[in-house]
């Protein structure tokens, strides 16, 4: 598979040829929130699956590296419901904890109540606008209680 690598040069994308680096450099950028082409990712997965790894490890680590969440933070001193997603839960909690997102910067009382995990970006964030257009306390608490 080519692939075109970001400083504009092309590359064929495999496992044998730098494969491993063009995902990590990949995550990375993904991490940092800068932008990177996405097909680095689908084609290290694509040649994953084509290919018999000895060690199921790779997998499991490549799972776990890049999950997104749908989260739900509350707040009891304003007795009110955050709702978000991100790629790194903990540090999302810790920015929020922060003062590091206007809404949230108010009281430093937030704590995770509920979250869910997803496979991309995307899902996460359909998830979190499907959450909120609810518009509905009663709906986020039923979510809080169904996941204890």
């Amino acid at each position: 598979m080519e692939n075109r690598d970001g400083d504009g040069s092309n590359r064929i994308f495999s496992t044998k040829q730098g494969g491993l680096a063009h995902l990590a450099r990949a995550l990375a950028w993904q991490a940092r929130g800068d932008r990177f082409e996405s097909d680095i990712l689908h084609n290290f997965f694509t040649i994953l699956s084509q290919q018999k790894y000895p060690n199921k490890n790779v997998r499991v680590f490549l799972f776990i590296a890049i999950m997104f969440y749908t989260y739900i933070l509350y707040s009891a001193t304003l007795n009110k419901y955050y709702i978000g997603s991100c790629q790194d839960i903990q540090k999302r909690l810790q920015d929020h904890l922060n003062s590091r997102s206007k809404f949230t910067k108010v009281v430093k009382d937030w704590e995770l109540k509920y979250h869910e995990t997803f496979e991309t970006r995307s899902d996460a964030m359909k998830r979190e606008l499907q959450i909120k257009k609810m518009k509905s306390r009663k709906y986020i608490e039923s979510l809080i209680e169904t996941k204890g």
